[in-house]
């Protein structure tokens, strides 16, 4: 190869130098230095112009290509609070963050990042936005395709969809379905509601199975919790912005509703382990006083409370029984100064002497004397009042103490 085709270095001669209006003009040299290397630019782009168009056709090439099949992509996001009430209602037991012995502290936060990130959270709303359905070509209107449906989470089909004026047609292998816009459309397994007319008239719907939905879904969806606070960012980009929003919206939505369905659960677990410990401890608590009351009474044993109990129901009883002496004493006492009275003795000997008895004879302990005393004192009563003509005789003592017959 020739030296002509390579580039050359400008070296300043050393004459240049010497030349005295070159050495008193200084921006005269900057000049032409500027110029040479741009005569030495084009001089190179002339003996490679082959390769600088080639260069220059691909770059414009993949400019064309980008602008045309890469598309913006938006991301939308949603915030999120997380406050753990179980923890905050239970003083801490049972729940929050818990340091392990020798090892990490577990975040609250992060689980429930992984929470988010789960696929029992992306498979709710891949069910709620209908993400199973994918349009092609894609850049269709936001919300041209709504309420979507599929009950069988491992179908997979191709539906052809006609728009025309009124109505949608939907072929599906040999199914064929119609619809007006606004109304739903059942065919393939699929159900969807094509609610306006798109800017084309065929397209191409394709239904996939969950788990694929559900990864593609995961690919976009993050969560980021904000240092220092208990708040959650969750973030979804799409080539649209309605469905950007959409999304990231569901998925807090979703998020909320498995969190509050999983403390439910675990509140009633909670519940029904606390209950059963209650019957168990009150079974056992049962048989425990069942065997310390059959020790003590087995062994005499009381405690000093119970004994205080017996003691003071003893005092009890003894009062009343002082009571009951006090007022037999009194009735007594009553006998005794009835008995000291002079006239009453008197009287009484006079009728012991008619029965023939010596006064120390009559004993109310043995008995003896009483019934002679008895018939005297009835003696006292018929001389005072005239005793009926039915009694014959006086009554006896045993015939006064019997008990009378009933009449007819």
């Amino acid at each position: 190869m020739s030296d002509r085709h390579l580039p050359l270095r400008w070296n300043e001669p050393a004459s240049s130098l010497a030349d005295p209006d070159r050495a008193n003009d200084p921006g005269r040299g900057d000049q032409e230095s500027v110029l040479k290397v741009l005569l030495d630019v084009l001089g190179l782009i002339r003996r490679n112009w082959k390769v600088v168009l080639a260069t220059t056709l691909a770059s414009l090439a993949l400019l064309i290509v980008q602008r045309r099949y890469d598309h913006p992509i938006y991301r939308a996001t949603a915030v999120v609070r997380f406050e753990d009430k179980v923890r905050g209602l239970s003083n801490g037991l049972g729940g929050g963050t818990t340091r392990q012995v020798g090892g990490p502290v577990t975040d609250p936060l992060l689980t429930q990042i992984q929470v988010l990130q789960s696929r029992t959270v992306a498979r709710g709303v891949v069910e709620r936005e209908g993400l199973r359905l994918r349009a092609d070509p894609p850049g269709l209107p936001d919300g041209w395709l709504r309420i979507v449906s599929i009950p069988d989470p491992a179908l997979q089909a191709e539906i052809a969809l006609s728009c025309g004026p009124d109505s949608a047609t939907a072929r599906g292998g040999a199914a064929v379905a119609t619809a007006k816009y606004g109304e739903p459309l059942r065919i393939a397994g699929a159900q969807f509601t094509v609610v306006s007319r798109p800017a084309v008239q065929k397209v191409v719907l394709s239904v996939m199975p969950t788990d694929r939905a559900v990864d593609g879904l995961l690919a976009a969806l993050r969560g980021r919790a904000r240092e220092r606070t208990d708040v959650i960012d969750v973030s979804y980009e799409s080539p649209s912005p309605t469905q950007a929003q959409a999304v990231a919206n569901t998925a807090a939505q979703v998020f909320q509703e498995t969190n509050a369905r999983t403390a439910k659960q675990e509140s009633e677990r909670r519940r029904v382990f606390i209950a059963d410990q209650l019957r168990r401890n009150q079974t056992l608590l049962s048989e425990a006083q069942r065997a310390h009351n059959a020790f003590r009474t087995n062994q005499q044993v009381f405690s000093s409370k119970e004994k205080f109990k017996e003691q003071q129901t003893d005092l009890t009883g003894i009062e009343m029984r002082r009571r009951e002496l006090q007022a037999d004493r009194s009735i007594n006492q009553g006998l005794l100064d009835a008995l000291d009275d002079p006239a009453r003795l008197a009287r009484l000997d006079e009728h012991v002497t008619s029965l023939g008895l010596p006064f120390h004879q009559i004993s109310g302990v043995t008995g003896e004397g009483v019934n002679a005393l008895i018939e005297a004192a009835w003696r006292e009563i018929a001389a005072v009042a005239p005793v009926p003509a039915a009694v014959s005789r006086y009554p006896s003592a045993d015939e006064a103490a019997a008990p009378a017959s009933p009449r007819e």
